[in-house]
């Protein structure tokens, strides 16, 4: 028996959250918990779904359905891979699973079994159609013959009409989703003339966070529920911002020592080290045999007192090797995130990527009331340049307000990062934060209470001290006070 020493924790709230904040999207989901709920767990993440009142789940297979109806969920259950064994035609009946249907084939097979059972009520089923995909299902020019022909069928009745979008994350490729949308549209005229109830759905989790006007009926959000940007490094990236990640892998550092100018490290020889560093490795109990891939080798990091630390060398069988020259204080024991965990880099860079709208929306609303202004318009009647017009015109008359704004965001973020730290998604031990002392004073409130108070008076004379720096600077800076 295999006893892996990595840890991985699912956080159910931030699971929630992430529901939540794509339920503002669009209000009717139906979230995508194939393949054991993307690795999270599909009993417990469909109870969560279930408890916040989503009533449209999409499975992998039948059998996943089938699990879950055993656990008591009564939802609505599309399985996404369809009949794949004859076997699954007469479990999907048995549990009021609604399979993909997405060819002939599949429908001869609900035919043939039911014909073998004998079998009265008619199978619920999701037609798909390929709008541009070229993986499963029907074609578009065909859609209206289709309809016609499941009008005679008494053994299925169709409930939902389907696509996939297949590049929805690549703003470059706009036109392809433009068109395979004007596609599903046709296909599903088509369909409803036949059957006018049928429910539609289109979009995936770029195509929800892109075009929630593609949606149709039902979104079915995958990645973005457990926490992923479908976005990350595209122009839209700010689209799938808020998101937190679901999954948490950790291991424990098993070992820490030096290495000497010109040893290699691990399988290959592929790492050398350049000059002797010390206590410059890291021994993880993790490797391929835990999921971690082996091509991460030389190219991934891990997170070890919230800074990365590189990977060296080859990833092993249950060890890789990292890089923790510049992480001082790192020891046996200490605990190393494969995936997820909290950082200051990464907490600096989500508050800065969230707070600089507000300013900027701010000040790009100021210049639009200031450009047509008698003086602005005086200095470009005696032929001023742009240059001349900002400089000597505009950013005077804004300063002052764009100080005040910046100041006052300073302690905004500040309070923003105690508060994640105070609840466990910031900055972690042993780096300081205020929000993680006041964190570690409340279970000594009542003996020790002063051991909260500090902090909590640091964060209000933080931001007291800003406010009346902010003040101070922007007196300074108007025009108009200087008179």
């Amino acid at each position: 028996m295999f006893l892996s020493s990595a840890i991985i924790t699912v956080h159910l709230e931030n699971l929630r959250h992430n529901l939540k904040t794509l339920l503002a999207r669009h209000p009717s989901l139906m979230p995508v918990i194939k393949a054991d709920a993307y690795g999270h767990g599909v009993v417990a993440v469909a109870r969560v779904l279930a408890e916040e009142g989503i009533q449209h789940m999409a499975v992998g297979s039948v059998g996943e359905g089938a699990l879950l109806r055993q656990e008591g969920h009564t939802a609505f259950l599309l399985a996404l891979m369809g009949l794949a064994r004859d076997e699954d035609t007469a479990l999907a009946a048995s549990y009021d699973i609604t399979p993909l249907v997405h060819s002939r084939e599949s429908l001869e097979r609900i035919l043939a079994q039911s014909h073998l059972t004998g079998r009265a009520k008619p199978l619920t089923v999701a037609i798909k159609f390929d709008t541009g995909m070229s993986r499963l299902g029907f074609r578009v020019d065909e859609a209206a013959e289709l309809a016609d022909y499941l009008r005679t069928l008494k053994e299925v009745r169709p409930v939902l009409v389907m696509s996939h979008l297949a590049a929805s994350d690549t703003p470059a490729l706009d036109d392809f989703t433009h068109e395979q949308a004007r596609r599903f549209h046709e296909a599903t005229e088509s369909m409803k003339a036949v059957f006018p109830g049928l429910k539609t759905s289109l979009t995936n989790s770029p195509g929800l966070l892109c075009w929630p006007s593609y949606v149709g009926d039902l979104a079915r959000p995958g990645v973005t529920l457990y926490g992923g940007n479908p976005l990350h490094g595209t122009d839209r990236a700010k689209l799938g911002m808020g998101l937190l990640p679901v999954m948490e892998m950790a291991a424990p550092v098993l070992s820490v020592h030096p290495v000497v100018k010109g040893a290699t490290v691990s399988y290959g020889c592929l790492y050398t080290a350049p000059k002797d560093i010390r206590a410059a490795v890291v021994t993880l109990c993790t490797g391929y045999a835990d999921g971690y891939p082996r091509s991460l080798s030389m190219r991934g990091s891990v997170l070890i007192r919230g800074q990365r630390a590189p990977i060296l060398g080859r990833v092993c069988m249950q060890m890789c090797i990292v890089d923790v020259t510049d992480i001082p204080g790192v020891e046996p024991g200490d605990t190393a995130y494969l995936l997820g965990g909290s950082g200051p880099l990464a907490i600096v860079l989500a508050l800065s990527i969230t707070t600089w709208t507000g300013s900027a929306r701010m000040i790009r609303g100021r210049i639009l009331q200031l450009k047509n202004r008698e003086f602005v318009l005086a200095a470009r009647t005696q032929g001023a340049g742009i240059a001349h017009q900002i400089f000597r015109s505009i950013l005077p008359n804004i300063m002052g307000q764009l100080v005040v704004d910046v100041t006052s965001s300073i302690p905004q973020v500040i309070f923003m990062e105690a508060y994640l730290s105070f609840i466990g998604l910031g900055v972690q031990a042993p780096m300081p934060s205020l929000g993680s002392l006041a964190n570690a004073a409340r279970g000594g409130m009542q003996n020790y209470p002063w051991k909260m108070l500090f902090p909590a008076l640091s964060i209000c004379l933080i931001v007291l001290s800003f406010n009346l720096l902010g003040d101070g600077l922007r007196d300074a800076f108007d025009p108009k006070l200087r008179r």
